[in-house]
């Protein structure tokens, strides 16, 4: 199917599932399509080196050779690069706010920010807790002093982003960090996805009375209506003295981490979170094709390659298959029957949902699997 497309528009966005990247074009440069009456027989931006891309250098590829991987030379391919954006995920971190919480607290607003940004776009955090209530104003008080502000966490700027975070007014004491999420879970359920994974991050420094973590475990995933993962930040695990057995249980059942509350500094736990917490939101295996304008056109189907670089490593290119149906175990992507989306073969999906960078290259034909 035959598409219109410009070859040197380099503005366009690549749209990935859920979600939108810019696609700066690899290609250097400031070339023009229109021509300015530079006198140099090009359609640059008054270089005078009659190449087309504006910079003066000479070549295509805007860098002054022509070995730069960014325009194929023979066929005047443009590539250009999409950064791969994470699948959703829901947090919802729980912080007991007692008065020997204080330190830990302050902890928490350092990095809880960084968490979210790290994990991604689609990334969903709620906070439950207090710092107004009767039996939080002591720690309040302290937070002042101590962190700069009363209620730390919600003096980041993650607090100030309505998308992606949300605060649930709720006392979490010492003892009944459990029930306080369960009670709590009508003030969040609606900001949270039925297709995101969930997890819970609990911060303390005690333990639970009066439920176990197999009750919690059964009642959350009834409400949730799907499994979770718990982490705790608590006592009983990097030599941190005190007794925050059924927290550490529930990460035990659950796949999660345990981390030591009397650490001075989160930062190592935080980055320990988001690894674990980026594990389970996956990467888009199919993507548009940005809508094409009125001037050049394309085929589809043999003028569009794609290359992949997984972290690390070099580029290279998945084989176009010819449908579904040709992907075996072969790494390839093939396109809609529109010709408007590029989806990943099964093999392809698996090595892209472990991150890396791709790259759309237009005008070249794409090799065959």
């Amino acid at each position: 199917m035959r598409i219109r497309f410009p070859a040197l528009l380099l503005s366009n966005l690549l749209l990935l599932a859920g979600c939108s990247a810019d696609l700066p074009a690899t290609r250097g440069g400031t070339g023009d399509v229109t021509g300015n009456g530079d006198g140099d027989g090009d359609s640059g931006n008054g270089d005078g080196d009659g190449d087309g891309d504006g910079d003066g250098d000479g070549d295509r590829g805007g860098d002054g050779d022509s070995g730069d991987g960014d325009i194929d030379t023979e066929c005047g391919e443009i590539e250009k690069t999409a950064k791969l954006e994470r699948g959703p995920v829901d947090i919802i971190i729980a912080l007991d706010s007692s008065a020997s919480m204080v330190t830990s607290i302050c902890n928490v607003s350092k990095n809880v920010g960084a968490l979210v940004d790290g994990v991604g776009e689609n990334t969903h955090m709620v906070s439950v807790y207090s710092m107004t209530s009767l039996p939080a104003l002591p720690t309040a008080a302290a937070a002042a002093t101590l962190c700069g502000s009363a209620d730390p966490i919600g003096a980041t700027n993650l607090a100030k982003d309505a998308k992606r975070y949300l605060h649930v007014e709720q006392m979490v004491n010492s003892n009944d960090g459990f029930q306080a999420l369960l009670n709590s879970f009508d003030k969040y359920k609606a900001f949270l996805r039925a297709d995101a994974p969930t997890h819970f991050i609990m911060v303390t420094d005690d333990d639970i009375h009066g439920m176990s973590s197999t009750d919690f475990k059964t009642q959350m995933e009834a409400k949730l209506g799907h499994k979770f993962t718990y982490h705790a930040i608590a006592n009983g695990v990097d030599s941190c003295i005190g007794n925050s057995s059924q927290h550490l249980a529930e990460a035990d059942a659950t796949g999660g981490k345990k981390l030591g509350i009397c650490k001075s500094d989160f930062g190592q736990h935080f980055k320990d979170l988001e690894t674990a917490v980026a594990a389970t939101a996956l990467l888009p295996c199919d993507f548009d094709i940005p809508p094409p304008p009125d001037n050049e056109t394309i085929d589809v189907e043999t003028g569009v390659r794609v290359l992949f670089s997984p972290d690390g490593d070099a580029k290279t290119e998945f084989p176009r298959a010819t449908d579904k149906s040709k992907c075996g175990d072969k790494q390839g992507w093939y396109s809609n029957p529109e010709g408007t989306r590029i989806e990943f073969c099964p093999a392809a999906c698996d090595a892209v949902t472990k991150g890396g960078s791709l790259s759309i290259g237009f005008g070249c034909a794409a090799t065959i699997l």
